[in-house]
């Protein structure tokens, strides 16, 4: 596809860099996780599991949520004041470029659905000084991976209803998180270049079923010689 201004190339090089700042340290977090398999199983029986390292890529993701959602926001509308923003901020601005977030799903492993983002609906409203301030909307609130975060980050060793917090570092959690983070980029990189998933390295944990851009094509010679091409649902 052609562009006859700057604005292309702009969209591009932000795209690139997009990529390479945010996307890859996504691939990375997600490569820790996937290591932590060697010692717990992927399975939803372990999903209370907890430990050190589930405590550090819960930190390490939520914080990343936070730092992803901001630069988004701030790319759309350049005039977004993020310092100091908390989720309900950030999180309202964010739903304004990104609107499908709360109902999108995706595939673990091919084999668990998730929403991570469920009943995250927030509203602006004024205050009696008519002051704008966000709150969510009725039976909504944040994300339980993040409300975790949050516990863990501030009173880990406050005993809640299910025990002490730090018991909150589990692998349910952190799955949600990434699950987050992934829908994050790529909702982003879509709006951005519908086809831009397709020539990245992809998530080898998550995916969205229906969308063409999670079809691998790869291109052999068959029995007579002719290249033909291979297309493989990741």
């Amino acid at each position: 596809m052609g562009f006859t201004s700057g604005w292309g190339n702009m969209e591009t090089s932000f795209k690139d860099r997009y990529v390479k700042s945010y996307w890859n340290y996504y691939l990375s977090l997600e490569k820790r996780l996937i290591r932590t398999e060697e010692y717990v199983a992927f399975d939803e029986v372990n999903s209370g599991t907890y430990s050190i390292e589930y405590l550090a890529l819960l930190q390490a993701t939520c914080s990343e949520v936070d730092v992803t959602a901001k630069a988004i926001d701030m790319h759309h509308n350049p005039s977004f004041a993020a310092n100091g923003a908390g989720i309900k901020k950030w999180g309202y601005e964010l739903k304004r470029h990104l609107p499908g977030i709360t109902e999108q799903k995706v595939m673990f492993l091919k084999e668990r659905e998730l929403t991570p983002w469920a009943n995250w609906t927030i509203e602006q409203r004024t205050n009696r000084r008519s002051q704008l301030f966000y709150t969510y909307a009725e039976h909504c609130g944040s994300p339980t991976w993040w409300n975790a975060y949050n516990r863990v980050k501030h009173a880990r060793t406050t005993v809640c209803e299910s025990g002490v917090n730090y018991h909150l570092a589990n692998q349910e959690n952190v799955i949600n998180a990434l699950a987050a983070l992934y829908v994050l980029h790529r909702l982003m990189l879509i709006s951005l270049d519908e086809d831009a998933y397709a020539l990245i390295d992809r998530s080898k944990l998550f995916s969205i079923s229906g969308r063409n851009d999670e079809i691998r094509v790869t291109t052999f010679f068959d029995s007579t010689g002719r290249m033909a091409l291979a297309y493989e649902d990741d």
